[in-house]
């Protein structure tokens, strides 16, 4: 019986502490989306097929049905401490070659 009670007494320590906001605990990152950097999308330049940019960028995170002339990119970030950042490259085409750039990193044109 002493046992017993002993082996419940430990599984309820171990299940509160696992409730308390004091005991240390780590979270993963969360990484979601295309991971870009300023050099891929320095790449890029006007007039550059559609092919051609997925060859250097990847294939984008968004797609739209209706609209085929235009890539979206998107990179969001959930660290397990501090803030989320999400970065966005929204790339426009007019008849299948690259015309403008819009969103949180520099372009060339």
């Amino acid at each position: 019986m002493r046992r017993l009670t002993a082996i419940f007494l430990f599984a309820s320590i171990l299940c509160l502490g696992a409730c308390t906001k004091y005991v240390p605990y780590s979270k993963a990152d969360i990484q979601q989306g295309n991971i870009l950097s300023q050099a891929q999308v320095s790449q890029l330049k006007l007039g550059m097929s559609q092919q051609a940019v997925i060859k250097v960028l990847g294939t984008p995170s968004i797609s739209p049905a209706f609209n085929t002339q235009q890539l979206t990119y998107v990179n969001i970030n959930i660290p397990g401490k501090g803030a989320k950042t999400e970065k966005r490259l929204i790339l426009s085409f007019k008849h299948d070659r690259l015309s403008r750039a819009n969103g949180d990193f520099k372009t060339s044109f």
